[in-house]
C-alpha cells in the first residue's frame, strides 16, 4: 500500500540519527510520521469524492 511505501521513503530520508550525529531526530521524524498520515487520509477522502463524482456523471 501507499503507506508502506512512504514509510520506507521517510526512513530513507531520515537515515539513522547516529550517523548524521542529529541530536533531536525525534520531533522530525514524528512530524513527518503526522504528515504522511494526515496525507494519507485526504488521499482517502478524494478517493471517495472520486467515486460518487464518477456517480454523478454515469447518472446524468
Amino acid at each position: 500500500m501507499a503507506s508502506d511505501g512512504a514509510a520506507a521513503m521517510v526512513t530513507v530520508l531520515i537515515g539513522d540519527s547516529s550517523e548524521r550525529g542529529s541530536r533531536h531526530p525525534a520531533p522530525a521524524s514524528a512530524l513527518l510520521s503526522s504528515r504522511i498520515a494526515e496525507l494519507e487520509e485526504l488521499q482517502h477522502k478524494l478517493h471517495g469524492m472520486e467515486k460518487h463524482l464518477v456517480a454523478l456523471v454515469e447518472i446524468h
